[in-house]
């Protein structure tokens, strides 16, 4: 049977993106949706794009708004491409 998931994560594919973001989160499409659903804010997500952190935490451009551990990851997704 086919999931709200897949149908998501078919369309991403297709249209090239990498995976989902909002403003507090994101996860590539190996990954997709590991908030689990709508209570979490699923329904506030943006498709969009993989990138390399550009630079340590205090010189990264989006550290005022991260709420990433950096030791866990050094990516993020936005909509920029």
């Amino acid at each position: 049977m086919i999931t709200v998931k897949d149908i998501v994560e078919e369309w991403l594919r297709s249209k090239g993106y990498t995976g989902l973001y909002g403003e507090e989160c994101g996860c590539e499409i190996d990954d997709l949706m590991p908030c689990a659903g709508w209570d979490n804010g699923f329904d506030m997500c943006h498709p969009g794009y993989k990138h390399g952190c550009p630079a340590t935490c205090e010189e990264c451009s989006y550290d005022e708004s991260c709420d990433m551990d950096r030791d866990f990851t050094s990516w993020y997704i936005s909509g920029d491409k």
